[in-house]
């Protein structure tokens, strides 16, 4: 009977934005797997007590070398059974670039140096979920609300795909206190008015009314 069936996969507890956090850290999510499988010898016997099982992660189902390995003490029972924590023998855990491609991940396993164990394909849990729905903003990635290079339309961030019209550009040279006049389209340049407080002077900087036109005072 294949080995497959007696290696059981309880928990991948992974999350690949963690970039920052170390071994030493308080993390949240630990960078660790929940391992759980059966002793058995080169002629399919279980085996119970203290076994040195290898632990290796590879791209694909069959061939190739491991992308990553690790070598640990674990303890079987009666029947064989084991769990282990993958990465507890490492100080960083398991190497954050082992999942962020979003590939599939096979972990192949050796009792005592034996011949290497059916692969199994490691799965996904809530922690691994949460991590890629990071990924996106309101279920769409990032690239649904770049601006496009086109300055007059940019992204629709109200939940449509249309993109929307942006304002045009305006730009000018105006001059501070002078009340600006539209000198051409999207242009803003200094009109005539002087403002200095709530008093507006034409032709003079000083205004001493309310409105004061080259000198002559028009109280409001």
């Amino acid at each position: 009977m294949k080995t497959r069936k007696y290696i059981v996969l309880l928990l991948l507890a992974f999350l690949p934005w963690c970039s920052s956090l170390n071994a030493q850290s308080s993390a949240v999510v630990p960078r660790l797997v929940n391992f759980s499988g059966i002793a058995r010898d080169g002629q399919g016997k279980t085996i119970a007590g203290t076994v040195g099982a290898t632990f290796s992660i590879y791209k694909d189902e069959s061939g190739g070398a491991p992308l990553w390995l690790e070598t640990q003490n674990v303890q079987a029972d009666a029947r064989g059974k084991f769990t282990v924590q993958l990465g507890s023998t490492k100080p960083e855990g398991l190497p954050l670039d082992l999942f962020t491609s979003g590939e599939a991940r096979w972990l192949g396993v050796r009792i005592n140096g034996g011949e290497e164990q059916t692969r199994v394909l490691l799965l996904s849990v809530p922690y691994a979920l949460k991590a890629a729905d990071a990924e996106t903003l309101g279920g769409k990635p990032a690239s649904a609300f770049l601006q496009a290079e086109n300055a007059q339309t940019g992204p629709d961030i109200s939940g449509g795909d249309k993109p929307q019209a942006l304002p045009p550009p305006v730009y000018g040279n105006g001059s501070p206190t002078y009340i600006p006049l539209w000198t051409a389209k999207n242009v803003i340049g200094s009109s005539n008015l002087f403002q200095s407080g709530s008093n507006i002077g034409i032709g003079t900087t000083a205004p001493a009314a309310n409105l004061d036109v080259n000198g002559f005072c028009h109280c409001a």
